[in-house]
Formats: structure tokens, C-alpha cells, sequence
């Protein structure tokens, strides 16, 4: 019966879970032409609403919808004989269990699974796996901000403050320092900090700026929080394809909504230029990638820059009430949503009391079944109050309250740890250690393998990882070292063996630091695998080239492949730029023959980066000629420029335009359409100088056109750019229209006006 319930649970869980994702898409896919923003928020309403909708159905009441027959309840019913005899002593006593066949219990056990726990089972296996992948990873992250440095750069702390107000951020954010750190992450609810890798303290002001506003509004927002509620959500629903891919487009809409708040204050092409090489320098861990919010993930770089570089997408940020009222509507749906329940109510209840036939009811009966119930009312007492009492004065437990007894006696403490340990531990302490199997024969091997008294927490952490004295003595007698508490449970979590860290010594030739070896262990290296390496790159390769080329999946037939390709022995460093844009022989062939001529590893990633096809190659040699070079080809790509567009700009100036002109027109979003608006407003063509003049100070043609009509006269662009620099408006024209002033210089007059526009001077006249 409880798997049934049970089951039946799960399958209303999924299917509702489905309709909430299902739901979710098909709005997301509404707003796909809008900002990231919205588009992130859409998903972390989606995954909030998955995991409130168990939460909401045992708190909220049932709403029974019939919309599968009722289910039906058998009716148990017990006669009771009149006949019935008083049961003997021996009768009421306990049956002793006994474990005479175990191989009778274990086939017995598995014959009574049916495929519905089976089912649960499979389920539940999966989604603990992928929990505790996720936990690995948060204790991951928690221990490496225990070894970093608080910054204290008077500097870098003055410009924290200042973007934190720049956001409207309610708390101060900690940033912290770590050589282990592989790429700029978030971290934490209560008291998140931002961790820098220890490359952080060599960058520029701008890319210092950049990372941090991109992370800062990561904190601004909670991303952490909605990150681990998407990875819960991804657990429970694992088998759904749709909640996975609902997860991965929230990962890539969050960092293209931080993006979006860098942008406000710097240049596409520029924060693109920083965050490739970001990119490049990163040693990206799947680990921590899991548990954190990164900013520059190798997977999502290609789709951040050309989102950054899109100057037709929309940047916009929008405040907290849209968020609000999306959460409020969620709400509005998942109450009713998590009460509805799909059988009808049950038509009958289960009746399992046992009764009497009343004619063959006699005063003899009667009184044998109360003599019954009150034997079996009293002897689970008497049973009690004995086992009490007697393991109490056996274990050496002296006046405990009876909810102290009972947790001595549930969780069986021995008379050896309360002993050993009653007076200077509580009785929650002692349940800790007996839950976890911590016993006094490995608290004292423990003692001995560390030659130390050990915490309870120490106790219980090294317990629930399986550490045991043999490990310990291993990993210091093959080692030829001593490692502390805390290195024992790193290696141990990662699975690491005295033979395995013996094996990274000899293929370095040195020690090498536990942190090392733990991150050699999670990237699967193997002494072989260094070997093929250095045997390609023909020298000694340092622990962290050989991480970075794992993590980019960098293998002998690669570099093979790469080198015959380019003609040259890679270093570690091209093939890990190349490796990182997924630069294959196929696409190197491809550029070398559009150029004719060899490549370098920066041109081949540059092109790569910004999505340089032959097809886009070709078109701008058609229009330009040969003359075009890489240079002017990554200018042109960069800023999204196309032919078309070069067309009509030089329709717009009538004349042909350089790279360079089409380019700064472009990075100031100027169009044909402004230009002729602006020809316009000021009855003659314009320069493109004057066009990027009046572009920076967003002086639009309806502008040019109001301060014309209120002040009667043409204005030099000069003038308009003046008027505009200190906050004049046609609605400030003509509320001062009606006020009459004395001037200094009573040969101020309209004369003087039009000698002053001519010389482009500054008078008071104007403004009348």
C-alpha cells in the first residue's frame, strides 16, 4: 500500500512537473525576441514552480477532481468468537527474530518488488547520484574560500562600494583571492563573496570593472539561490529532456543578463575583446562549474559574444516588478495546480476493527478479551520501564530524562562509548557518533593513525567518507609524508589512492601539493596520459598545462592532427586557445585557402571567435576588393557590419566610405535613416564628423528641429551640441518664452544674434 501511495505521488508529481516546463518553454519562446532578462526570469519562475509544487501539495488541501474512477477500499470484517479462550503467557511474550537463512530473507525480499518500486528506486538511485555531485561541488567551493585571501586593496574595496551602489546593492559583497580558483565565480546565500583567480591581480581597472559589475549583478539578483534550485529541479525530473534544456538556456540567459549590465557602461567590441581573454586564460573544473555561478564558460563563449557584439539584439534591464508579477502569476497557477487531485474521493473506508456477533456475545468472552487487552496494554509498559532501567544501570547512565533513555535506547549506545564519553558529550552528540557508526575501537584507531585527539566533527566527517587507520597508514607509509585531517578527507572524497598520488610524483619528478592531486584526480589523468603528453610536446609539462589540456579533451590525435595541419609544433597554450573555440584540421584548411597562405593560432581563434565564414570572406572582397585583410575583416565582423549596410551608408554620403569610416559609423549605431533625418533637420549634408559629434550626445532630428522653430533661426551644429551639453529643451524654450530679462549689453540686438550664429559665438540671444 505505501508504495502504491507512493508511486502514485511520483506520477502526479511528473506529470505536473511537465505541464509547469511545457509551459514554461511555450512562454519563453513568446519572448525570445525580448531582453535576457525576461527571458531568465521566464526560467527561474519555471524551476521555482517545479520544486514548490511537492511543497505546496502537503500543505495546501486536497481539490478532488474526478478525473479517474474512485478507487475502492476493501471492507475487512473481523468476527471475534465468542469462544475465544484467553491466550497463555507465552503467547503474549515477544517473537524472537532470527537470522537463520539469510539467502530465505534476501529471496524472499526480492520477490515481493514489483516493477512500481523498482521504478522509485531507479529514480531515487539517479537523482541522489546527481545531489551528490552538487554537494561535492558546493563543499568544494566552501573549502577553497576557507584558503583564499580577502582582498584589502584600498582601490579594489573603493570600487566594490561604488558599483554596489551603482546596482543598489543592499549588503557589501566580500571578493575573494584564490590561486585555485579557475575563472571568476559567485558563491553563497546569506554572505556570498565573489572569488577571483589570483590572475585577477595583474588585470586592468576596465577588466577588473567589467568582471566585477558581471558579478555583482549575479549577487543583485540572487543567481546562486535560483542555480541551485534549477540543479534540484534538473535531479527530480532527470528522465525529462525538457528540464535539462530548460537548465541549460537559464545558465546562458543569466550570464547574457549580467552581460547586458556591463554593457550599459562599456562598448560591446571591448567587453568582447576582455572576456575572450578571460576565456582563454581559464582552467575550467565541471566540478565547481556545478555548484557556482561562472562567468566565463568556455561551452556558452561563443553564443555571449556574439550576443554582446549584436547591436540589434536589445540590452535592456528591467527592474524588480516585472520579476514580481511573474512569480505572482506562477503562484496563481501552482496553488490550484499542486491541490488538484485527479481520482475521485474514496468510496468507501477501510474497516479493520474487529466485532462481535451480539447473539453469541456472553459475560464469559467479554471478560477474556478485556483480560487480553489489558495484558497487552501493560506489558509493553513493563517491557519498557525493565529495558530502561537495566540499560541505564548497564551502561553506566546515571539520571537521564526519559527522552535521554529513549535515544540511549533506540539507537543502542554501548555501555564502552557512553561511558567514555558521557561526561563530556551531550546525548545529541552521542547519537551523532553511533548514527554515523563512529564506535570507541575507531575513535581510539583514529587517535593513533593521526597521533592526535580528534573533534566529533572530525569523527563523524572522516566516518561517513570510510576512512579507516589502514587508509591513513598507507597514504603515509607509500607517500613518505604526513597529511593532515583535512587532506585525508579531500583525497578520500576524490577517490585518491596512495598508489595513485606515488604515480603523479614520479611522472612530475616532485611532490606534488594535495590540491594538485585532487585536481589531477577529478580531471581523470592518468601517468600515461601525462606521458603521451610531454612525449608530444617534447618537454616537461607543468601540473597546470596538463590540467587545462584534459579539460579542453586535448588528446594525441589532436595535436597530431594540429600540427601537420599547421605545419609546426603547437605549444600548450595554441592548442588550448584552438581546442577552446573548437577549431578543427577541417576549418585551418578551409581559412588557408580562402587566404592562401599559413595561419597563425591567433588568427585561426580570432576568426573562430567572431564566426568568420569564407561565405562572409568572399562578400567583403567582392565589394572591397582583395585589399581586405584580416584585420579590417575582424573590424568589419566585430561591429556586425555586412554589405548592406555599407551600401547604404555610402548611399546616404553619396561618396565611397574607408573600413575605418564604416566601422565608427557603425560602433555609434548611425544609419542611412539617421543621416538623411539629420540632412534633413539641417537643410545640408553633414560630415561624419559632425554625424558622430551630434550621435554621442543622442541628438536626435526632432531636437534639432524644436530648438530651430522655438528659437526662429538654423543653429551650426556647434551651437546645438552646446545647447544640448547643458540640458536645454524646445519645453525649457518656451517656458521661458514669456519671461522678459534686462541685458548686460543694451547693443544686444537681433543684428548682433546673427553676426554671433555666423561666428559660431556664445550669446544670450540665442536662448530668447
Amino acid at each position: 500500500m505505501i508504495v502504491s501511495y507512493l508511486f502514485e505521488l511520483f506520477v502526479q508529481f511528473v506529470i505536473k512537473a511537465s505541464l509547469i516546463v511545457f509551459l514554461g518553454l511555450m512562454l519563453a519562446y513568446l519572448f525570445r525576441h525580448k531582453s535576457a532578462t525576461i527571458r531568465y526570469i521566464i526560467w527561474s519562475v519555471t524551476v521555482y514552480s517545479v520544486i514548490a509544487l511537492p511543497i505546496f501539495y502537503f500543505v495546501l488541501p486536497s481539490w478532488n477532481i474526478p478525473l479517474f474512477p474512485a478507487k475502492q477500499n476493501v471492507t475487512i470484517n473481523n468476527q471475534i468468537s465468542p469462544n475465544l479462550s484467553a491466550p497463555s503467557q507465552s503467547s503474549l511474550s515477544t517473537p524472537a527474530v532470527t537470522d537463520n537463512n539469510w539467502s530465505d530473507n534476501l529471496s524472499y525480499w526480492a520477490q515481493s518488488l514489483d516493477w512500481m518500486s523498482i521504478c522509485l528506486m531507479i529514480w531515487l538511485a539517479v537523482a541522489m547520484i546527481i545531489y551528490s555531485r552538487l554537494l561535492i561541488g558546493l563543499l568544494s567551493i566552501w573549502w577553497m574560500s576557507k584558503s583564499a585571501k580577502l582582498v584589502d586593496d584600498k582601490n579594489w574595496n573603493l570600487m566594490i562600494i561604488e558599483l554596489g551602489n551603482h546596482l543598489n546593492l543592499k549588503r557589501l559583497v566580500r571578493v575573494l583571492i584564490s590561486p585555485k580558483a579557475s575563472t571568476p565565480m559567485t558563491w553563497g546565500i546569506f554572505q556570498p563573496f565573489v572569488l577571483l583567480p589570483d590572475d585577477a591581480l595583474n588585470w586592468s581597472d576596465d577588466r577588473l570593472r567589467m568582471v566585477l559589475t558581471h558579478e555583482l549583478a549575479h549577487v543583485k539578483r540572487k543567481d546562486f539561490v535560483t542555480h541551485l534550485i534549477a540543479q534540484l529541479a534538473s535531479a527530480l525530473l532527470w528522465f525529462n529532456p525538457l528540464i535539462w534544456f530548460v537548465s541549460k538556456q537559464l545558465i546562458s540567459d543569466r550570464e547574457h543578463a549580467c552581460d547586458d549590465h556591463v554593457l550599459t557602461d562599456v562598448k560591446g567590441s571591448e567587453y568582447a575583446e576582455h572576456l575572450l581573454d578571460i576565456a582563454r586564460s581559464l582552467k575550467e573544473n565541471r566540478q565547481l562549474t556545478l555548484a557556482s555561478v561562472c562567468m566565463a564558460k568556455r561551452s556558452q563563449l561563443e553564443g555571449r559574444l556574439l550576443n554582446i557584439l549584436d547591436d540589434e539584439k536589445t540590452h535592456h534591464i528591467h527592474g524588480g516588478l516585472l520579476n514580481s508579477a511573474l512569480f505572482i502569476v506562477a503562484l496563481l497557477f501552482v496553488f490550484p495546480l499542486a491541490m488538484i487531485q485527479p481520482w475521485a474521493a474514496k468510496s468507501n473506508e477501510l474497516q479493520a476493527q474487529p466485532t462481535i456477533d451480539p447473539v453469541k456475545e456472553n459475560v464469559s468472552t467479554t471478560r477474556e478479551i478485556k483480560a487480553v487487552e489489558a495484558v497487552k496494554e501493560k506489558e509493553p509498559e513493563r517491557q519498557v520501564e525493565k529495558v530502561n532501567n537495566s540499560k541505564s544501570r548497564r551502561d553506566g547512565i546515571s539520571e537521564r530524562s526519559k527522552k535521554e533513555l529513549y535515544a540511549v535506547n533506540q539507537f543502542n549506545i554501548s555501555k564502552s562509548l557512553a561511558q567514555k564519553t558521557s561526561d563530556q558529550l551531550t546525548i545529541d552528540e552521542l547519537i551523532q557518533l553511533k548514527v554515523t557508526g563512529v564506535s570507541k575501537s575507531y575513535i581510539t584507531e583514529m587517535t593513533a593513525a593521526f597521533d592526535k585527539k580528534l573533534t566529533i566533527n572530525e569523527l563523524v566527517v572522516l566516518k561517513s567518507m570510510g576512512v579507516s587507520r589502514s587508509y591513513v597508514e598507507e597514504m603515509d607509509d607509500k607517500t613518505k609524508r604526513k597529511f593532515t585531517i583535512e587532506e585525508i578527507i579531500q583525497l578520500k572524497s576524490m577517490g585518491v589512492s596512495a598508489d595513485y598520488i606515488s604515480s603523479m610524483n614520479k611522472a612530475f619528478g616532485k611532490t606534488v601539493k594535495v590540491e594538485d592531486i585532487i585536481q589531477l584526480k577529478a580531471m581523470g589523468i592518468s601517468p600515461s596520459y601525462i606521458s603521451d603528453m610531454e612525449e608530444k610536446q617534447k618537454e616537461r609539462l607543468s601540473i597546470q598545462e596538463i590540467v587545462s589540456l584534459k579539460s579542453m579533451g586535448i588528446g594525441s590525435d589532436y595535436i597530431n592532427q594540429m600540427n601537420r595541419i599547421l605545419g609546426r609544433d603547437l605549444p600548450v597554450d595554441d592548442l588550448i586557445q584552438l581546442k577552446s573555440m573548437s577549431i578543427q584540421p577541417e576549418f585551418v584548411k578551409e581559412m588557408e585557402s580562402t587566404f592562401n597562405r599559413k595561419m597563425s593560432s591567433n588568427e585561426l581563434v580570432t576568426l573562430k571567435s567572431l564566426s568568420i565564414s569564407p561565405s562572409y570572406i568572399k562578400e567583403m572582397r567582392d565589394y572591397y576588393g582583395d585589399r581586405v585583410s584580416i584585420d579590417n575583416l575582424i573590424q568589419l565582423k566585430s561591429m556586425s557590419i555586412h554589405v548592406d549596410y555599407i551600401r547604404d551608408s555610402e548611399k546616404a554620403f553619396k561618396k565611397k566610405l574607408s573600413i575605418n569610416d564604416i566601422v565608427t559609423l557603425k560602433s555609434m549605431s548611425i544609419s542611412d535613416r539617421y543621416v538623411a533625418e539629420m540632412k534633413s533637420a539641417f537643410n545640408r549634408d553633414l560630415s561624419i564628423n559632425e554625424l558622430l559629434s551630434l550621435k554621442s550626445m543622442s541628438i536626435s532630428a526632432d531636437y534639432v528641429r524644436d530648438l530651430t522653430k522655438q528659437l526662429k533661426r538654423e543653429l551650426s551644429v556647434d551651437k546645438i551640441i552646446q545647447i544640448k551639453a547643458v540640458g536645454i529643451t524646445g519645453s525649457y524654450l518656451r517656458d521661458m518664452d514669456d519671461i522678459e530679462i534686462d541685458h548686460d549689453n543694451d547693443n544686444d540686438t537681433d543684428d548682433d544674434d546673427d553676426n554671433d550664429y555666423d561666428n559660431d559665438s556664445d550669446s544670450d540671444s540665442d536662448f530668447q
